[in-house]
């Protein structure tokens, strides 16, 4: 989380910090718990497409956080149950793609 962080921190790295994301659901699916994500995992991405400020800032964050709410209600993930922090994040970046 520590990375993506620092991805979400800079506005050209959202793309980055979206693919350290797939790597982290990848690794996991193959069994490598240390990597699993959590809901700090997809805010942190989700808020880096909000700081990128790009048209594509609120589909992106649109797509994770669809993501999250498939884990969390397909596969019963709780840890990666959207809450208020992903949902403004999702919000933020709505608001940045319209700003573009």
């Amino acid at each position: 989380n520590a990375c993506l962080n620092a991805f979400a921190k800079s506005e050209a790295n959202a793309h980055q910090a979206t693919q350290l994301l797939e790597i982290m659901e990848d690794q996991y699916a193959k069994g490598d718990l240390s990597l699993k994500p959590d809901v700090i995992s997809y805010s942190t991405c989700i808020n880096a497409h909000a700081n990128s400020r790009t048209l594509q800032s609120g589909p992106m964050a649109d797509a994770l956080l669809k993501r999250m709410t498939q884990r969390y209600l397909v596969e019963g993930d709780v840890d990666v149950k959207p809450n208020a922090v992903a949902y403004t994040a999702t919000i933020k970046a709505w608001m940045a793609s319209a700003d573009a």
